[in-house]
């Protein structure tokens, strides 16, 4: 799994993979986790004119996740959250690739 992303304030971020079986919701309770990942990340230092610096921040990470049956209908759901409730933005996905010096994020199945 690849979770590059801007960041505008220090934070902790859980990303989950789940399955989620045919014809069910997410707030029906039947998502399985496959894997998770926690990653704390730095916002970046100023660039030296001293303008923010919104280049990507890598993450990287391999895990073995749990074994599912699934059947047609199924999904894959790649969730992420940040720690905290106060509303404030401090991770973003990074979208722009290789423009913002990082990669989109991206999971692989074997």
């Amino acid at each position: 799994m690849v979770g590059d992303g801007i960041v505008f304030a220090a934070c902790d971020v859980q990303f989950d993979i789940l399955w989620r079986p045919a014809g069910s919701n997410a707030d029906a309770g039947a998502d399985v986790t496959v894997v998770s990942f926690s990653h704390h990340f730095e916002k970046n230092p100023p660039l030296p004119d001293g303008r923010p610096n919104f280049d990507a921040v890598p993450f990287e990470a391999t895990g073995v996740g749990a074994r599912v049956e699934t059947q047609p209908g199924d999904l894959l759901v790649w969730r992420f959250s940040v720690a905290g409730n106060d509303g404030a933005i401090r991770y973003a996905p990074n979208g722009d690739g290789a423009h913002s010096n990082g990669l989109i994020p991206f999971i692989e199945l074997p």
